[in-house]
């Protein structure tokens, strides 16, 4: 197992506070966020560890399949988002699978239709048809028996996952987000499982590769420090907004790769896409691309390969720099993270701050998959250039208000440029994002979404309006 994995379920033991170096006035820098304590303490779970050998069990032993509920809504149906950590959303396979019990084990089972929609009458009859055809696999049977065995009195933590009479994986959900297994040579071995759909560009929309359909982001940005911290706040989020989309702004010095990887596994659990973009070299902010960060970024793209959910990030922000200091170097960027990784997404940066990208106009990149950064602040010193990208590119707005050193929250303007961003992306559906800035911030009162209790605050009220704002396009739920 992963170094990380025992401690995911300690999410809320928060690191100590550091604090950044001063920045210049247009960059968004925050002080590095001091968390509150944890106000409970969890249990940390052990994983699978050794790995037992299966033995089949005697026939004179076997149990049958019954149909179960464990998967349903209150109605009777089944409900997707139970489904989607165990199976996934690619190809909508979360829609796919029944609910049934085998000797007190969970079975989510494979069938060959859209089941979400059935009522109840016809969804039962669906599992009795699908159990009564199972209770003759005496193999699948075996292997079942012998897994509960192994797992003893632990078998309501976990589901198996059934296809074509044969296990597929075996589901551990003990911990903090669920780990996979699966059986090879009679043993339990970890994998790993894509969740959510690779995503391509396609002109102004960010679409997905299974079903080709436009995605709406909407999510937050989080600091890289304290990341397990900070799982704290990316689940607030998640609880408040059904966020489908993180930005982590890294420091390619003081991160923890493997750390990392452990957010990104949390985060796709969630049904939750993940931004990384280089920020900081040992908690100064640089603002051009640099080998340093080309190098950290090209790691990454190797590391999370194969991961559907990542969207790779040049640089944070490009200050105020001539072209010829930046354009080419962000390209060999690109190119290097995609000899590694050839079907990423990533985001391009611009001028002042990425709020001024004429030069694009004339220079495109013409490669595949990329998407604009845009950081929307109020300044009355660096000329804003991005409209002209709405309609042609795929734009995010990664962040938008007024400075940290302009007063954030406490300006009277932030709320007002925010809001205009809003009305910008709602005028762009599925071809404008947001991600508000930011989910947790050492000084709240005029950067946080929330306060120290977790309750909605400035910035953070705008946005909430947005989400419960029917006229504004909904976010893509991935996991319903």
């Amino acid at each position: 197992m992963k170094k990380w994995g025992f401690i995911l379920t300690t999410l809320l033991i928060i690191a100590s506070s550091c604090t950044l170096q001063p920045t210049p006035e247009p960059l968004s820098v925050l002080e590095t966020p001091s968390l509150p304590p944890p106000t409970m303490t969890l249990t940390i779970i052990p994983t699978i560890s050794p790995v037992p050998t299966i033995t089949p069990i005697a026939v004179e032993s076997f149990s049958n399949f019954e149909v179960a509920n464990w998967a349903e809504r209150e109605d009777g149906t089944i409900n997707p988002e139970v489904m989607f950590p165990l199976v996934g959303a690619i190809d909508k396979q979360h829609h796919k699978y029944i609910d049934l019990v085998y000797n007190g084990m969970k079975i989510a089972l494979v069938v060959d239709e859209d089941v979400t929609e059935l009522d109840n009458e016809k969804l039962d009859t669906k599992k009795n048809n699908q159990a009564a055809g199972l209770n003759t696999e005496d193999t699948l049977k075996a292997n079942l028996e012998a897994i509960r065995e192994k797992l003893g009195g632990r078998v309501d933590k976990y589901t198996i996952v059934v296809e074509n009479g044969a296990i597929k994986w075996v589901v551990d959900q003990r911990g903090f987000f669920a780990r996979y297994y699966e059986l090879d040579n009679g043993e339990f071995k970890e994998k790993e499982v894509n969740l959510l759909p690779k995503l391509y560009v396609d002109g102004p929309s960010i679409k997905r590769v299974d079903t080709h359909e436009a995605i709406q982001f909407k999510g937050v940005n989080i600091l890289s420090y304290n990341l397990m911290g900070q799982l704290r706040y990316i689940d607030m989020a998640h609880k408040m907004w059904g966020i489908n989309i993180i930005r982590i702004q890294l420091d390619v010095v003081k991160l923890d790769s493997d750390m990392l990887k452990e957010v990104i596994d949390y985060a796709e659990n969630k049904g939750i896409y993940v931004f990384l973009t280089p920020a900081m070299l040992n908690k100064e902010y640089i603002s051009e691309p640099n080998k340093e960060f080309q190098e950290f970024m090209v790691s990454l793209a190797e590391k999370f390969k194969n991961n559907n959910n990542i969207i790779y990030g040049i640089v944070n922000e490009i200050g105020n720099l001539p072209e010829s200091s930046w354009y080419d170097e962000q390209l060999e960027a690109i190119l290097a993270i995609r000899v590694v990784n050839p079907d990423s997404i990533v985001a391009i940066s611009g001028r002042y701050f990425n709020r001024n990208f004429s030069y694009f106009r004339n220079h495109p990149y013409s490669l595949p998959n990329l998407i604009y950064d845009v950081h929307n602040y109020q300044s009355p010193k660096w000329p804003h250039d991005f409209e002209w990208m709405l309609g042609l590119y795929p734009v995010i707005f990664g962040e938008a208000g007024v400075p940290l050193l302009r007063g954030g929250n406490t300006n009277p303007e932030d709320a007002i440029f925010i809001e205009k961003t809003l009305e910008l992306i709602r005028k762009n559906p599925y071809m404008a994002h947001w991600l508000a800035f930011v989910m947790y911030s050492s000084t709240p009162e005029k950067t946080g979404l929330v306060d120290n209790n977790g309750n909605l605050i400035g910035r953070g009220l705008i946005y909430d309006k947005d989400i419960k704002d029917t006229s504004a396009t909904p976010l893509t739920n991935f996991t319903k």
